[in-house]
């Protein structure tokens, strides 16, 4: 009995693991957004077209744990750590809602409206 479960444990303690770490390899390479980020609750006020533009965003997380952020004509740099389905990105956390080879959708919760951001992969690691 208490082997079994010694091996049940040791199973998926091993296997979180390596989930893990495959996310962190996972994510690693240039992302850029695919569209503006998408509100929970959308309103609309007057008609402002200047918001319609789109802003190019890309994301290249690197080996050392070091993201950097192009955002138009900005450049930022900042330390990421990805646990779980959580992405801490400098100072913010955001929720992963999807990553894969592909593509990477995360959402931000702590806007006073909830922000869902869309990433396709450009340049792998």
């Amino acid at each position: 009995m208490k082997t079994t479960f010694l091996t049940y444990f040791c199973l998926i303690f091993f296997t979180t693991i390596s989930f893990t770490q495959n996310k962190n390899e996972c994510i690693k390479g240039k992302w850029k957004r695919v569209e503006q980020p998408k509100k929970e609750l959308q309103i609309e006020i007057g008609n402002n077209n200047s918001s319609s533009k789109s802003i190019e965003v890309t994301l290249t997380f690197q080996d050392n744990n070091i993201i950097k952020i192009k955002q138009g004509p900005q450049n930022y740099e900042a330390k990421y750590q990805l646990n779980d389905n959580i992405l801490f990105l400098g100072n913010r956390k955001y929720q992963i809602l999807k990553l894969n080879n592909d593509s990477l959708v995360m959402k931000d919760n702590h806007a006073f409206l909830p922000v869902t951001y869309k990433y396709f992969r450009i340049i792998s690691h």
